[in-house]
């Protein structure tokens, strides 16, 4: 029996602005856009782990590329204004609150800068994990039992939706029932299959 739903947040429940924000970074600092995605991957991923600071993350940069001294601040512009939501997946989780579900949050994120917009989650969603506060990011397997253990369920109970299929893969690894989102209609027909009040 599903006791749990979980969301992925960009790709999901707001637009994805990862691609666009690592284009405009690229443009800012005069990297080609597939040298600073390929060679910088490592560290955004120990970022996203809360592994290294902001700080040590612009020293490697600057350091691999031979640049100036470059700061968050320098970078402002990269970050959006605003959040673009996607609203029916948010329509679709209060629902499922309502009903009695867990609804939770599996987020790989940075901590935002104090300029970013800030989303807010709760207190629709809970448990809300994030990578760079539990030092794990998906696909990896702690990320998931992070999760599954704040929701007090089991793997088997648990329902996760992302727009990453590597993500969804490493998940149903786990037991869990795992989706790629592609639209909300989707998403209400492969909770009801497996028998989510919805």
């Amino acid at each position: 029996m599903i006791k749990a739903v979980f969301f992925d947040v960009g790709g999901v429940l707001i637009k994805d602005n990862t691609r666009l924000m690592l284009r405009r970074q690229s443009r800012s600092l005069g990297v080609p856009y597939n040298n600073l995605r390929l060679r910088m991957k490592g560290d955004r991923l120990l970022l996203t782990k809360g592994t290294i600071t902001r700080r040590e993350y612009l020293g490697r940069l600057r350091k691999r590329f031979g640049l100036q001294r470059v700061t968050f601040s320098h970078l402002r512009f990269v970050f959006p204004r605003r959040y673009t939501f996607i609203t029916a997946p948010w329509r679709i989780a209060r629902r499922l609150r309502e009903n009695g579900y867990r609804v939770g949050i599996i987020t790989n994120t940075t901590r935002p800068p104090s300029f970013a917009p800030r989303l807010r989650l709760t207190p629709l969603f809970w448990p809300i994990i994030r990578s760079y506060q539990v030092g794990a990011a998906k696909p990896e397997r702690e990320i998931y039992e992070i999760s599954r253990r704040r929701a007090r369920v089991k793997f088997q109970e648990m329902v996760f939706f992302d727009d990453r299929p590597k993500n969804v893969i490493a998940a149903k690894r786990l037991g869990i029932k795992a989706f790629v989102y592609k639209n909300p209609v989707e998403l209400v027909r492969q909770l009801r299959r497996l028998g989510v009040r919805i």
